[in-house]
């Protein structure tokens, strides 16, 4: 039964390989698991020429996120390779922290207070960042760095900065 399963697991991969070379060059949208902090997901749809949007969820240990982008694509290196685009956008977001900590600037060496208080904390998102397209594969490499500003946290006012590395199937 096992067997019969891998099999078909199998054809299922490959089908949606093939299915996909065909649009892996000029995608109009991806599924991407991303990583660095915890593990996150997102849909990336582009509706116009390389311009779009992406909606995304995270999660870590401390917290989860919610998030939407608007995303705009330009060849990074145009002269030298067509695989190889600078990715940047805004947004906003919603997170939901289980804890946190909070560091005393004049105290650098102390360990953080850490707080169990769960909060919501709205916010705005910048990303910037370079994806690699594989032409003949569907699928994307992608290098980010997310960084946001929320409100009404417990110190009312947190600037956050995380990189992650996603692996996207284009479609």
């Amino acid at each position: 039964m096992q067997f019969k399963c891998k099999k078909y697991y199998r054809l299922l991969v490959l089908l949606l390989m093939i299915g996909g070379t065909v649009y892996s060059q000029d995608y109009e949208r991806a599924i991407k698991v991303k990583g660095f902090p915890g593990l996150g997901v997102s849909y990336k749809h582009l509706t116009a020429f390389e311009k779009g949007y992406e909606l995304s969820i995270h999660t870590t240990d401390e917290w989860d996120s919610f998030t939407y982008l608007r995303i705009f694509q330009l060849p990074a290196f145009p002269k030298i390779s067509n695989k190889w685009f600078l990715c940047y956008g805004y947004g906003a977001h919603v997170s939901r922290y289980r804890s946190f900590s909070i560091y005393n600037p004049f105290k650098p060496f102390d360990a953080p207070r850490k707080y169990q208080r769960p909060f919501v904390s709205p916010g705005f998102d910048g990303l910037i960042g370079f994806e690699y397209r594989m032409l003949k594969n569907p699928f994307v490499v992608s290098v980010d760095i997310n960084t946001n500003f929320e409100f009404f946290g417990p110190d009312y006012f947190r600037v956050n900065s995380y990189n992650t590395v996603g692996f996207a199937y284009v479609f």
